[in-house]
């Protein structure tokens, strides 16, 4: 049985979280544009980037070899911080 998210399930998490999209794309260095075409489904994500964002976004499994949970919770407190920091002003 896969433990798969939908692309709803994502995009709530992001909402949910404050980290935004455009955010989490630039810090992994993936097109802004191709992170939304794999959560619209415009993207069969069978191999190279589209495969590698759906697999760290929970849509699909598979095996990438790296840390992106660990990137993901990173970004989450920076995003924050800064908005912390941003109200005092």
């Amino acid at each position: 049985m896969s433990d798969c998210k939908t692309p709803d399930q994502v995009r709530a998490e992001f909402k949910a979280s404050g980290l935004s999209i455009t955010a989490w794309a630039k810090a992994y260095g993936y097109p802004v544009a191709s992170v939304y075409q794999v959560l619209k489904g415009d993207k069969q994500c069978c191999r190279g980037i589209s495969h590698e964002i759906a697999v760290k976004l929970g849509l699909k499994e598979g095996r990438l070899g790296d840390d992106s949970e660990a990137l993901t919770r990173r970004l989450m407190v920076d995003q924050k911080a800064a908005d912390l920091a941003s109200v005092g002003d």
